[in-house]
C-alpha cells in the first residue's frame, strides 16, 4: 500500500500491512460509514 501525504504530494510513504489486518480495518471502515 502506498500513501501520498497531502502535505507532501511528491513523497510517498510505503505501508506494509497484512491482508487480514487490512480486511479488518476495511470492514471497520465500512461499518463506520454505514452508521
Amino acid at each position: 500500500v502506498t500513501i501520498v501525504p497531502a502535505a507532501a504530494p511528491n513523497e510517498t510513504v510505503g505501508l506494509s500491512v497484512s491482508l487480514s489486518g487490512f480486511t479488518a480495518g476495511w470492514n471497520a471502515l465500512l461499518a463506520a460509514n454505514a452508521q
